[in-house]
């Protein structure tokens, strides 16, 4: 018997969620696109999530899960590698991770950067790939054969866009990049830690948050940074060549700029607090300014 193909699908995952989550083991959100909805409580099973975000349609209708499990897969490999980190972070040890586990962070890390809608709606707008169709449309017509209004009608119809916008996306997230993967892998790692109790971090639908020195923009610089919270005291980043394992404790304005961060690049914020993400959303999606994992 065929297993029903998995429909909602999460870009922020939920063994993520859930280390931020309050008393109640829920989340408080803000949505910019629902900004009439204000500041609501959530759980993590319905937050950060988008229908068959990661499902490659064909032409002949079948639809291709095998991104979404490759997630899941690598999701289930991270969650003790985070578990490790808080428990050593609780203990005033610096985490430590074999070979094999700092692998599999880097590609966990890496792709939490990659597949969020909120960066594929940045480098690709629905607006911009029509565009970008509607141009090579224009060039078939003028150096093969005329295209027909039928046929112009079919490539542009809403649905088959986004279908096909869609699949693009899932073939650049399959795409695998070297460059960057060595760049991660060379690196050190750095801990941010929140030592105030009464502040905590957030999670956003752009989870990663880029830090440069003037112009610097390429992960192969140690001068650039990108945090990553894995808990509401605690964000991971590369580090530098050959500095191993460092940590750094974040005084309250470091900890308030991050997540205005955080807030800026993104559409919903999620966190334990009422009273923060209160603070935060009028910041919420401020800052247009793409971001993207460069090498």
């Amino acid at each position: 018997m065929n297993r029903p193909i998995p429909k909602r699908h999460h870009f922020v995952p939920e063994m993520l969620q859930k280390r931020f989550v309050n008393d109640q083991a829920g989340l408080w959100t803000y949505d910019s696109r629902r900004a009439e909805s204000g500041v609501r409580a959530d759980m993590p099973k319905n937050l950060f999530l988008e229908g068959h975000l990661y499902t490659h349609v064909a032409k002949s209708g079948a639809k291709d899960v095998s991104l979404e499990v490759d997630f899941s897969r690598l999701e289930a490999l991270a969650d003790p590698l985070i578990t490790k980190m808080i428990d050593a972070m609780s203990k005033n040890r610096r985490p430590l991770l074999t070979a094999d586990e700092r692998a599999v962070w880097d590609e966990f890390f890496l792709q939490q950067w990659r597949r969020v809608p909120d960066l594929r709606d940045e480098l690709m707008s629905v607006e911009a790939y029509r565009d970008a169709i509607e141009e090579a449309i224009d060039d078939f017509s003028k150096n093969v054969r005329p295209v027909s209004d039928g046929e112009r009608e079919k490539y542009l119809a809403a649905d088959k866009m986004k279908s096909a916008r869609n699949n693009l996306h899932i073939t650049t997230l399959k795409s695998q990049s070297g460059i960057i993967r060595n760049a991660l892998a060379g690196r050190g790692l750095i801990f941010a830690r929140v030592t105030n109790p009464r502040k905590s971090l957030i999670l956003a639908s752009r989870p990663v948050v880029k830090v440069t020195s003037g112009a610097v923009k390429l992960l192969s610089d140690e001068r650039v940074h990108a945090w990553l919270p894995i808990s509401p005291d605690l964000a991971v980043s590369p580090g530098y060549y050959g500095g191993g394992t460092a940590v750094v404790d974040l005084t309250d304005g470091q900890v308030r700029h991050m997540n205005l961060a955080f807030a800026e690049q993104s559409r919903q914020i999620a966190g334990r607090s009422e009273a923060l993400i209160k603070s935060l959303a009028p910041y919420v999606g401020t800052n247009t300014d793409i971001t993207r994992p460069s090498r």
